[in-house]
């Protein structure tokens, strides 16, 4: 796999990450067209999933808290997984205005 998953050592996760659907789903924007156009699969706005940072305590509200803070306005998607189970999961993902040297893949 082209991907790797950044662990920090004295970081839990707390609750179930779709990790392999996620992977499924970066893997899926980066993919060329099956036309060979040279187009990326889906919408020409797809290609944004890049590496997504795994939410900490100091994250919570990152939205709220980057708007008064910094005056910028974060604007949060869904993506939509399937996992193995073949159960439909909506994961909230929100853009961050700075980097984190926090668990992330």
């Amino acid at each position: 796999t082209p991907y790797v998953l950044i662990a920090q050592h004295d970081t839990l996760f707390i609750s179930h990450v779709p990790l392999r659907s996620l992977l499924q789903s970066m893997d899926a924007r980066t993919q060329p067209h099956p036309r060979n156009t040279g187009e990326q699969k889906g919408d020409a706005d797809d290609d944004w999933l890049k590496c997504v940072h795994f939410q900490a305590q100091s994250t919570m509200n990152y939205v709220t808290k980057i708007k008064r803070r910094y005056d910028i306005t974060l604007r949060p998607r869904k993506l939509s997984l399937v996992e193995n189970s073949g159960d439909a999961v909506h994961v909230p993902l929100v853009p961050l205005a700075f980097w984190y040297g926090r668990t992330h893949v």
